[in-house]
């Protein structure tokens, strides 16, 4: 589902579980499939199919993924993950809500 960097550490977070591995964020990315996620923000890498809503908040936003946990979206990214989200759902990968409705859920523990 997501990525998330804690300092020289991934917490890679699945369907069915949540590893610790001693790993750089950088270096990952560089190993993943560009077509099935991106870096949405310093500390997050997060899989297209992952994501169950988009919210932009101010010039930020905010992703609810389907295990209920909120990833935040750097400002810097949200244009380009418009268009990464829009171009997942046009090729029948399944379908993100772009509401402006509030995210309830857990955020993504830190």
């Amino acid at each position: 589902l997501y990525i998330k960097s804690e300092l020289h550490y991934l917490n890679i977070v699945t369907d069915q579980s949540e590893s610790l591995v001693l790993y750089n964020l950088k270096d990952a990315i560089r190993e993943l499939d560009a077509n099935i996620g991106m870096q949405v923000h310093r500390s997050y890498w997060v899989a297209f199919a992952a994501v169950q809503r988009f919210r932009k908040q101010g010039r930020e936003g905010r992703l609810k993924l389907r295990n209920g946990h909120v990833v935040p979206v750097s400002r810097s990214r949200v244009n380009s993950l418009r268009e990464q989200l829009a171009a997942f759902q046009s090729s029948g990968h399944g379908a993100v809500s772009l509401q402006t409705d509030d995210i309830a859920g857990t955020t993504a523990p830190d």
